[in-house]
C-alpha cells in the first residue's frame, strides 16, 4: 500500500472522554484560515478549531515559495 501524498488532520482527544474526534465540517473563514468542527462519536462533545493556511497565513508566506531552477 503507497502512502497518500495528503498529509492525514490532526484528530483531537475529546476533552471529556478523551476518544479521537471526527472531522464533521471544514469551512474557509476568508483570512486565510480554516475553521474545523470535530465531533466525539461516543460522547457528543463538539471542538471548534481555526487552522491557518500554511501558504497564506502560517508558519510559510507566500514570498517563500520559489519555482525549481
Amino acid at each position: 500500500m503507497s502512502k497518500s501524498p495528503i498529509p492525514p488532520i490532526r484528530q483531537p482527544r475529546c476533552p471529556k472522554c478523551k476518544e479521537r474526534m471526527l472531522l464533521i465540517r471544514l469551512a474557509p473563514n476568508g483570512a486565510g484560515s480554516d475553521v474545523q468542527t470535530f465531533e466525539c462519536a461516543k460522547c457528543g462533545e463538539t471542538k471548534i478549531v481555526e487552522t491557518k493556511d500554511p501558504l497564506t497565513g502560517g508558519w510559510r508566506g507566500v514570498g517563500d515559495l520559489h519555482l525549481p531552477k
